[in-house]
C-alpha cells in the first residue's frame, strides 16, 4: 500500500454526502451513524489506486488478503451497536481502522487489536490531523498490534 494523500477536499466531502444519502435510502436511519460516516474520510484508509472508488458501497483490498468493509456494513454494524458517548468497545481485527474511526465519531472509546503488522502500519499517520477530528476522542483510543499471546490486562481500558 502506498502512502495516502490526506487531503480532504470539497470533492471528497461531496462524495461522502452522496454515500450518506445512499445509506439512508438502504435503511440506515440512525442520524448519529450517518453523520459519523459523513465525517470520516474513507479515502485516507485506502491505497491511492482506489481513490476514485473510495465512496462507493463496496469492500476493497487493504493488503494481507483483507478488505475494508463496504460502507453499508460499517453503518449497519454501528447502528446495531447503539453506541452511547463513552461506551468502551473492544474491536478484534483493526484492519484499515475505518470502523474504529466511525465508532470514535459516535463517542466510543475504541480499543482495537490487529495481528497483521502490515495492516497495523496502514492507517492514517497519527501526526496528520483530519478535520474535524476530536483529539480528546483519539487520545482515549488505543490500537494494539498483537494476538492471543498478550494479556489485555496490560492495556487498561479507562
Amino acid at each position: 500500500m502506498q502512502p495516502q494523500d490526506f487531503q480532504d477536499s470539497f470533492r471528497h466531502k461531496g462524495l461522502r454526502k452522496k454515500l450518506v444519502d445512499f445509506l439512508r435510502s438502504k435503511g440506515i436511519h440512525n442520524e448519529a451513524v450517518l453523520e459519523a460516516i459523513n465525517q470520516v474520510p474513507r479515502h485516507v484508509f485506502l491505497d491511492n489506486a482506489f481513490l476514485e472508488l473510495a465512496y462507493e458501497d463496496r469492500a476493497m483490498p487493504i493488503g494481507e488478503g483483507q478488505t475494508i468493509s463496504q460502507p453499508f456494513t460499517v453503518a449497519f454494524q454501528s447502528q446495531l451497536l447503539e453506541v452511547k458517548k463513552r461506551d468502551k468497545i473492544l474491536e478484534i481485527g483493526t484492519g484499515s481502522g475505518y470502523q474504529a474511526c466511525v465508532l470514535e465519531k459516535l463517542g466510543a472509546k475504541v480499543h482495537s487489536i490487529e495481528r497483521q503488522r502490515k495492516l497495523a502500519d496502514l492507517g492514517p499517520d497519527s501526526s496528520v490531523e483530519l478535520d474535524p477530528v476530536d483529539s480528546d476522542k483519539l487520545a482515549s483510543s488505543l490500537a494494539i498490534l498483537g494476538d492471543a499471546g498478550f494479556r489485555i490486562d496490560d492495556y487498561p481500558i479507562t
